[in-house]
């Protein structure tokens, strides 16, 4: 009988350690404030962000590299054109560069609609979906 009852109260101590976990993330994205009134789950975005800018940001002065940006992008009619009716249709039907990735192309073809061929930006947008990422995977893991 003293064995069947020694079951039970593990059981339940093992549930509570679990819940209290699950209460600490629960009360971290229920909105208490902390730190100068901020949410816990805002201040630890904040501190991702200004860790990912930290490290990246000095590829605002890069250059394009000679790996595959000499293909993609700098010899690439296509994509050195930007986002144009034509390449768009291109970039859904090529397989250019041995590849068949539309949105890549895309994403390029965006870039130099907006930064013309300044290599820096193309990169500080990767950097954004590097944040981006970075924070999706932060919320959705936290809930």
């Amino acid at each position: 009988m003293d064995a069947g009852r020694s079951r039970i109260k593990s059981r339940s101590k093992s549930k509570s350690k679990a819940g209290a976990g699950a209460r600490a993330r629960k009360a971290m994205m229920s909105g208490k404030k902390t730190f100068f009134n901020i949410r816990p789950d805002l201040l630890i975005s904040l501190f991702l962000v200004i860790a990912i800018l930290a490290a990246y940001w000095q590829v605002r002065e890069h250059e394009f590299v000679a790996f595959d940006d000499d293909v993609y992008i700098i010899r690439n009619p296509h994509v050195r054109g930007g986002l144009t009716s034509e390449n768009i249709a291109w970039a859904f039907t090529a397989a250019y560069a041995n590849n068949w990735h539309p949105l890549t192309w895309l994403s390029h073809m965006l870039d130099v609609q907006v930064y013309g061929m300044n290599p820096g930006q193309h990169l500080m947008t990767n950097v954004l979906f590097h944040i981006a990422n970075t924070l999706l995977l932060f919320f959705i893991r936290g809930r």
